[in-house]
């Protein structure tokens, strides 16, 4: 049966599968490799046919075979941030004879070059591992069409060495981090097929008296002891989890042109042991295996790479300082490894913005309330660390800080205000003017909206953003920009619950948002709570107001609460909860969410969209801070409580109904993600 190549769906991914005759045989799992996830549904798009984009999708080939180990994570990785800038994705075997390539814009070849597929795109990208480097591809680097992105410093300083023009991107691994997982003090190595991991050497060393060591390997050459579990195969789940629940992890490897192992470990965050040298002397975050003895590369170029044999003495120093190491320093080394995982992801994400789009005309002044438990000044940090993922330099500032704004403003400098009414102070204005008269491009993102903005601004700004549709202002001005959700990666529902001490057997309801008396959270919530349905329990997360609890409300709801059984609501203020993460972890651990607003508000509100970020189905009152929403929401005519009420018991007692919603929830996430909505706000600079 003929094989299609298979790539994972993305948020603001559009793939394109075109067939292709079967590949030439390889092994489906090769030694060592985790089985791979479960192969979500692919939106399959011909090249020829129109995409639904306001500009057509640039397209790339991803040239490189599905090993199930290092390559396979690279073509993972390299597609996810393709399908984040809107491109589309296409796979291709290099040993492929028969069939050529469809046309793309740019070529990518992993690992090696393809000589026969080169010049068949605008621009060909070779992201190569050095250990694999031969003499014979060395001439091909001359092609003026042909540029290196290199993963590591090291990769760099290699192919500049041979004359290529050369992109140091970095690079990163896959993010297994699962905080759920019990993490005990044994040790775990993952080697693969490759031989260059040194899998045998670490099995015949170990010591009867060291903690447990777990292994993951297919070589024949290795084979479990007393103390060493060797495991064959392990699913991607069992992987993970394996991953998060040891918590050394060992790697005397002799050399690697990335190193995902080691960097899953950190994303966990493991202490991770590797070889000292390159290319993980790059980053600190390491511990070093010492001493290593250098020796010539067993495969590559020996003029190209030092490869490296730790000694079983370094393994035992390794793993003493290990069991030395007090809990404190453990979770100080934990906390560093975890930083540095995140800080690798970001940088390779603005790097990669840089190489594939260029960067913006200039500097992005991102200006903020001053309120500092403001939604909105919440919702611009997001979307400015989504800019800056995307290759945007932008500097944060708020309305009152004026003076800082003016030195910073230059030729170049655009503007990106995020506006609601009384919030931008008046001496701000002056900070306009001078951005006007520079040729600063000025966005306002209005998060209200009406006749007087256009009045008071209409001269001086670009463009306003809505995110809905005002009626008569519709204007060349006004764009439409949907309210973004926040980017989350939903975690296992039930360890969340388990994670934060909610129940297991009961539908978790959840409700967000401000205490206010138009909303009536005290009263819907004794109304549901009077229904008395056994297997239901409510979760209000809330943060309190800007003046406290003035209107009385939080009173309001503690009395309220303390009539009814606590094993059916509780109530978390901001105060008992981070803002963001763990507010969402929550969210994600509900089955079902509602708003309930007593009025039309006249805005969008990005409690919605909390929902939206965590797939959670939600109930709304039909009131215009929901009308963005698409799918994923049972919305209930009118501002009637009962009838809220009867919508959320309907839902508590049909699980089928709720999953049907959340398949929609998903579809409605990928259109509204933060990354998505800054790739709009990009392009709308760069038509300015």
């Amino acid at each position: 049966m003929a094989r299609r190549p298979r790539t994972r769906v993305c948020p603001g991914v559009r793939y394109s599968v075109p067939p292709m005759p079967p590949p030439a045989a390889v092994p489906s799992s090769p030694p060592g490799a985790a089985s791979p996830d479960p192969v979500p549904p692919i939106v399959s798009v011909a090249l020829s046919s129109p995409v639904p984009l306001s500009r057509p999708a640039p397209a790339v080939c991803i040239l490189g075979i599905d090993n199930g180990a290092g390559i396979s994570r690279d073509r993972e990785i390299l597609a996810e941030a393709f399908g984040e800038t809107g491109w589309t994705v296409v796979f291709f075997d290099p040993r492929e004879k028969n069939t050529p390539p469809p046309p793309v814009d740019l070529t990518i070849h992993l690992e090696s070059p393809a000589p026969h597929l080169l010049g068949l795109a605008p621009k060909d990208v070779l992201v190569p591992n050095p250990e694999w480097w031969a003499a014979m591809w060395t001439p091909l680097l001359a092609r003026p069409s042909l540029h290196v992105w290199a993963k590591t410093e090291d990769a760099a300083r290699i192919f500049r060495g041979l004359g290529a023009q050369v992109e140091p991107i970095g690079f990163r691994s896959r993010d297994h981090h699962d905080p759920s997982v019990h993490r005990e003090r044994t040790f775990l190595h993952i080697g693969g097929a490759s031989a260059g991991k040194s899998t045998a050497l670490l099995i015949s060393c170990w010591r009867e008296e060291w903690p447990p060591l777990t292994v993951v390997s297919l070589r024949n050459d290795c084979h479990p002891r007393s103390n060493v579990t060797v495991l064959r195969h392990v699913t991607e789940k069992e992987l993970r989890q394996l991953q998060n629940g040891h918590l050394f992890h060992l790697y005397p490897s002799r050399y690697e042109g990335f190193g995902h192992a080691q960097w899953e470990g950190l994303s966990c965050g493991a202490v991770v042991f590797t070889t000292q040298g390159a290319p993980f002397d790059e980053c600190k975050a390491f511990l070093p295996l010492l001493p290593a003895t250098e020796i010539p590369p067993q495969v590559g170029d020996p003029r190209l790479v030092t490869e490296s044999i730790v000694s079983a003495e370094a393994i035992s120093g390794a793993v003493s300082r290990a069991q030395s190491l007090s809990d404190r320093e453990v979770g100080q080394i934990s906390d560093r490894s975890r930083a540095a995982w995140q800080d690798q992801a970001a940088l390779f994400r603005r790097r990669f913005r840089t190489s594939v789009h260029g960067k913006t005309r200039g500097r992005i002044l991102s200006i903020h309330s001053p309120f500092e438990r403001c939604g909105i000044r919440e919702y611009g940090r997001q979307l400015d660390e989504s800019l800056r993922t995307q290759g945007a330099e932008v500097l944060a500032f708020t309305h009152d800080q004026v003076d800082a704004i003016m030195d910073a403003l230059g030729t170049g400098t655009d503007l990106l205000v995020h506006y609601e009414n009384a919030l931008i102070r008046p001496q701000f204005f002056k900070v306009l003017q001078k951005a006007k008269g520079i040729g600063s491009k000025i966005i306002f993102c209005c998060h209200w909206f009406g006749r007087s903005v256009l009045k008071d601004y209409r001269s001086i700004v670009d463009r306003f953003v809505v995110h809905r549709p005002y009626e008569g202002l519709s204007t060349e001005n006004v764009v439409e920009i949907p309210l973004a959700c926040p980017v989350y990666t939903p975690s296992d529902r039930a360890a969340l619950r388990r994670k934060y001490g909610l129940p297991e057997g009961k539908v978790i309801v959840s409700t967000i948002g401000f205490l206010v008396r138009w909303k009536r959270i005290p009263e819907i919530l004794d109304a549901i709570l009077a229904q008395r349905v056994d297997d239901l329990f409510l979760q209000v997360l809330t943060p309190l107001s800007f003046q406290g609890d003035q209107t009385g409300e939080a009173q309001k709801v503690r009395r309220m609460i303390s009539h009814h059984d606590p094993t059916s609501v509780r109530t978390f203020y901001s105060t008992d909860f981070r803002p963001e993460e763990e507010m969402l972890d929550r969210l994600c651990a509900s089955d079902l969410g509602f708003i309930y607003h007593a009025q039309d508000t006249g805005s969008v509100s990005a409690a919605t969209k909390q929902f939206v970020s965590v797939r959670t189905p939600l109930i709304v009152t039909n009131s215009t801070h929901a009308r963005d929403l698409q799918r994923g929401i049972e919305r209930v005519e009118g501002y009637e409580m009962e009838d809220v009420v009867e919508a959320i018991v309907a839902l508590v007692k049909s699980k089928e109904k709720r999953e049907s919603l959340q398949v929609d929830m998903e579809a409605e996430y990928k259109r509204l993600n933060m990354h998505e909505v800054a790739r709009r706000y990009l392009d709308l600079f760069r038509e300015l």
